[in-house]
C-alpha cells in the first residue's frame, strides 16, 4: 500500500507493517524524485523537460529561421531576439502544472529543476532496495 506524506514523497508500507521512506541520502534523488535515468541520459526523456523552456525553444528556432531569411546581422538579431523575448515573458505562462516560485530564473516554476519538470520524472518508490542507489558523499572543508 502507498501513502503520501506532506512532502509529497511517497512512503511504502511493506508486509510487516513496518513505514519505509526512500533513502533521503540517495545521490539521485531529489524532492521525491529519482534522476537516475536523468543522469544517464540527460535531456532523452522529453516529457520531464520544462514545457515553457520548451516553448522558448520553439520560438527562438522560428525566430532564427525568419531571421535568416531576412538576412540579420549578428547585432540585429540579438536586438530583434531581446525585444520577442520580453515579449514572451510578459504572456502567462502556459503550463497547467505552473507553480509560480519568487527569485527564480524564468520561468520561475517551483517544479523546475534546470531543464525538468520535476512532476513529470518518476517518484521514487523503492524503499531503499533500488538497484540505482547511490550514497550521497559528503565532502568535509579543510
Amino acid at each position: 500500500m502507498i501513502l503520501p506524506n506532506d512532502n509529497h514523497v511517497l512512503f511504502t508500507v511493506n508486509m510487516s507493517h513496518e513505514l519505509s521512506s526512500p533513502n533521503d541520502d540517495c545521490l539521485f534523488l531529489w524532492r521525491g524524485r529519482c534522476l537516475y535515468e536523468e543522469h544517464l541520459n540527460p535531456g532523452y526523456h522529453t516529457a520531464w523537460q520544462c514545457a515553457e523552456l520548451l516553448h522558448w525553444q520553439e520560438e527562438y528556432d522560428v525566430f532564427l529561421c525568419r531571421a535568416e531569411m531576412q538576412e540579420l546581422s549578428a547585432e540585429e538579431a540579438s536586438a530583434v531576439w531581446k525585444k520577442q523575448f520580453e515579449e514572451i515573458l510578459s504572456n502567462p505562462y502556459t503550463c497547467p502544472r505552473f507553480s509560480y516560485k519568487s527569485g527564480e530564473e524564468p520561468p520561475e516554476c517551483s517544479f523546475r529543476l534546470r531543464q525538468l519538470c520535476l512532476l513529470g520524472v518518476p517518484a521514487c518508490t523503492k524503499s531503499g532496495t533500488c538497484p540505482n542507489y547511490k550514497k550521497q558523499q559528503l565532502r568535509v572543508a579543510k
